[in-house]
């Protein structure tokens, strides 16, 4: 593992945990990188060794995880979650069907960049004669990004009136 440059200002040590899946055996390793600030070649540090052999492998079936519970941790609501834990809801884009993935990075990559609102991204992606199907796709998955994004770059015009504190002397009406 390496710590390629740091994006803060303060060079802290990086916390890391891995989950490493060889040949059906799980392992989970966590620790420090760039202890004293180090980074490229200088921070590289080893996590795991192992000899990876295909004729090893486990049968790919498509076990549930109540049939597997190695497995549990690869279902969509529980990495979600952990998405969730990281990054706010709205910005973790679930994605159906895999078709429209390209129509929903564009449109995403465009809402965030401010080029388009969502019903501009969806007026292009009618202009480019895309199905209705994958324009509603679009429209679900985008939709509560394209909300937070309006919210966050909503201002404000005149004056927010004051809201007295409790105690305190300054309010628009009294009481006699």
């Amino acid at each position: 593992m390496q710590n390629y440059r740091f994006h803060e200002s303060d060079r802290a040590p990086t916390p890391y945990r891995i989950e490493l899946e060889v040949n059906g055996q799980i392992q989970h390793f966590s620790g420090v990188i760039s202890g004293k600030g180090e980074t490229g070649p200088n921070s590289d540090i080893q996590i795991a060794e192992f000899v990876y052999d295909p004729s090893e492998r486990p049968g790919e079936s498509r076990q549930s995880a109540s049939e597997n519970p190695l497995y549990a941790n690869y279902q969509d609501d529980v990495i979600i979650r952990q998405w969730a834990g990281i990054i706010s809801p709205e910005h973790i884009l679930r994605i159906e069907d895999p078709k429209s993935i390209i129509d929903v990075m564009l449109g995403a990559l465009a809402l965030v960049g401010g080029q388009r609102s969502l019903d501009g991204y969806l007026h292009d992606m009618r202009e480019r004669g895309q199905q209705d199907l994958r324009q509603d796709q679009a429209l679900s998955t985008l939709g509560q990004l394209a909300s937070s994004l309006s919210m966050a770059r909503s201002q404000v015009s005149g004056r927010i009136p004051l809201v007295p504190q409790p105690g305190s002397t300054t309010s628009r009406s009294r009481r006699f």
